[in-house]
């Protein structure tokens, strides 16, 4: 199986950089992705981390406890491959091969996370003369020790192939040429994945899972002409993709066709919660609130029917003014989704801008720090924030001072917020 699908190429491809790419070409599925770029984390295996975060973080908004805790992740991942290559960059100044040096000093510097390490490698830079080698290779030889050798994963790769019926064969024709792809992609050799990608579109100009893979890679460096070509020529062929409808409304909407992306979404021929959702979201985003309440009450008691349904009708009864029928509505998405943090924060806003059963509020926001542990710095500022609203300040005060300690360092805007409320709240105290 490995020969299929490298064609028999000397490149090295660790198990989760195939998955990743395999379902994102068969279909992703968030939790499975999260959860397996987490384990890696966990387990030191630090570019299959990096490379399974980046797939995950496309599938969790913004803002999100998962977003965050990804983006932290990803950042980690970062820095110890960095001073992996830092440490093999010095190495070669002391073996007097420069230009090994610079080429693992510039990788290094290219993926740091920390001020440190990036001057680090800068110094190792001034010190290093400009020539090109295959450290890059060396470099997927060294870190990636997860390598595709038992029977099990084989038989998993097998099956997404086979699941693709009569396509089967036609994508183990073409299986070298999608290794090298992501070969390419996981080097950060975007361009090279791309002109791969488009000489297999050429090959099978039909196929809209080669065309989804390639709106989507295009979407991902920022082509966005290119991807909305690819992905509308993936929604013809296979128009229950739903993976490629959503990404062609989200590209849609950057390029600020608003209705294009309405229109997609309003074309899905089946039933799925994930699009009624975004449909949702983008009449709400273009003003048409009527059409959106309308579609989402009418999905309740149908297969679109998800604990967001509940939370938008309830966010939409709130900006008209109804505040029994929206706390009912939000009530609803948090009893059906509670697991979902968006309905418990969307609950929570709305119990503390009532000023009423704000002890509720805060159980709420403890229910989402202990199933969220990454999370818990912002969940922190919250509860710290409603503590606040009671009136009891000294323990707002050490809610904050934890949420600080736990905020992780790229988190910025986050740090920042915090430190601006615990400063207006000891100034007051």
């Amino acid at each position: 199986m490995l020969d299929v699908l490298l064609g028999g190429s000397p490149h090295v491809v660790s198990k989760v950089q195939v998955m990743s790419f395999l379902k994102k070409l068969f279909g992703r599925s968030p939790e499975k992705l999260r959860s397996r770029a987490l384990n890696a984390l966990e387990q030191g295996h630090w570019m299959d981390a990096r490379l399974g975060c980046q797939d995950a973080l496309e599938a969790f908004p913004q803002g999100t406890p998962e977003h965050s805790e990804l983006r932290a992740a990803l950042d980690r991942a970062s820095e110890e491959i960095a001073l992996e290559h830092l440490e093999s960059a010095e190495a070669c100044l002391e073996a007097h091969e420069p230009e090994n040096a610079e080429q693992w000093a510039a990788l290094a510097r290219e993926i740091a996370t920390t001020s440190s390490t990036q001057q680090r490698a800068t110094r190792v830079l001034k010190g290093s003369a400009n020539a090109p080698g295959r450290v890059i290779q060396d470099h997927v030889l060294a870190a990636d020790q997860d390598l595709l050798s038992d029977d099990d994963f084989d038989e998993e790769i097998e099956a997404l192939f086979e699941a693709q019926g009569e396509r089967a064969e036609a994508y183990r024709a073409v299986g070298s040429e999608l290794g090298k792809a992501l070969q390419a992609n996981s080097m950060g050799n975007g361009s090279e994945a791309r002109k791969r990608l488009k000489a297999l579109a050429k090959k099978m100009p039909k196929d809209p899972f080669v065309a989804y893979e390639l709106g989507h890679s295009l979407h991902a460096i920022g082509d966005l002409p290119g991807a909305a070509k690819n992905l509308r020529k993936a929604i013809s062929g296979d128009p229950n993709r739903t993976d490629a409808v959503l990404e062609m409304a989200e590209v849609a909407m950057a390029q600020g066709h608003r209705k294009g992306a309405l229109e997609v979404l309003e074309a899905f021929p089946l039933p799925e919660p994930r699009i009624n959702q975004q449909l949702a979201e983008t009449r709400i985003a273009l003003g048409k609130l009527d059409e959106a309440r309308a579609g989402l009450q009418a999905s309740l008691g149908t297969p679109s029917e998800s604990p967001a349904v509940y939370r938008y009708l309830g966010l939409l009864s709130l900006k008209e003014g109804d505040l029994k029928a929206g706390g009912r509505f939000l009530e609803k998405a948090y009893q059906k989704g509670s697991a979902d943090p968006a309905n418990g924060l969307a609950l929570v806003d709305h119990l503390q801008s009532q000023g009423t059963d704000l002890i509720r509020a805060i159980e709420i926001i403890n229910g989402l720090a202990e199933r969220d542990e990454a999370g818990r710095f912002f969940y922190f500022r919250r509860i710290g924030e409603l503590y606040l609203d009671q009136g009891n300040r000294d323990e707002a005060i050490a809610l904050f001072e934890q949420a600080l300690k736990l905020t992780p360092e790229n988190m910025r805007q986050h740090r920042e917020v915090t430190e601006k409320i615990l400063a207006k709240a000891r100034e007051e105290a």
